[in-house]
């Protein structure tokens, strides 16, 4: 006797909530600089100032024609965001250059949080009543994009209660129904709303059985009204098939 089932395997994508979502460390929202650019977190508020030395005095500005909007000021777009100043002076002549060339410092403004996707791969798995089974070799992947200042980090809570920085694809090997929570922030402090996932993992073959229903003889000898009657049971992902073999 032997059945087959390729459907004990488990990994379900269900709203089902198995554990209480951990809660998530604070990010502070902030000004992060790389490779000559600067980020700041859109909401943070932005004062400008000017030195005449590059480690000098700093000369906090002020506007009087927009004060309303200024002292602090806030960016108000997404991305790249310019200080303009017209018009650019040659540096050793001290006159303005001509072609007229318009002074631009870039400041980037980011205030979307990371998309982070999951992969399951590695395993057979098999989907009933809005669950998916997986089998054995279930591997889980996460990947996050950022369109401003990038992924600083990816977090993850697997049967946890609290979360641990995602570094590589999680193995997922234990026979049970599991909880995963994770979600990306970015260098700035803006992170996303955590994303859940409910699955089981199922690896234990089904458990068969057969009886004879009717008349049976010495021998082995059935009577011609006699049946065999075959059962299966699995305690997870259910039973799929039952094939029997016989000689005569």
């Amino acid at each position: 006797m032997n059945r087959v089932l390729y459907a004990g395997l488990a990994m379900v994508l269900s709203c089902a909530t198995a554990l209480a979502q951990p809660k998530k460390p604070e990010h502070t929202k902030k000004v992060f600089k790389k490779e000559g650019d600067t980020y700041v977190q859109k909401s943070l508020p932005v004062y400008l100032s000017f030195s005449t030395e590059p480690q000098g005095e700093q000369h906090r500005l002020t506007s009087k024609k927009t004060k309303e909007y200024a002292d602090p000021m806030y960016l108000d777009t997404e991305g790249v965001n310019y200080i303009r100043s017209h018009w650019a002076v040659d540096k050793s002549t001290g006159k303005t250059v001509y072609p007229q060339v318009e002074i631009l410092y870039e400041l980037y403004a980011d205030g979307l949080a990371p998309a982070t996707s999951i992969d399951f791969y590695g395993a057979p798995y098999y989907r009933a009543g809005g669950t998916t089974y997986y089998g054995q070799g279930l591997e889980v992947s996460l990947a996050s994009r950022d369109g401003v200042s990038g992924v600083e980090a990816i977090h993850y809570a697997l049967n946890a209660s609290s979360y641990s920085k995602y570094t590589q694809p999680l193995s997922i090997n234990t026979e049970k129904a599991h909880t995963l929570y994770y979600y990306a922030f970015d260098h700035v402090g803006n992170d996303e709303a955590a994303h859940e996932r409910n699955f089981t993992v199922d690896l234990s073959a089904p458990n068969s059985d057969s009886r004879i229903d009717g008349i049976t003889h010495q021998n082995n000898i059935l009577a011609p009204s006699a049946k065999f009657v075959l059962s299966s049971k699995d305690n997870l992902s259910g039973v799929r098939t039952t094939s029997v073999s016989y000689t005569h």
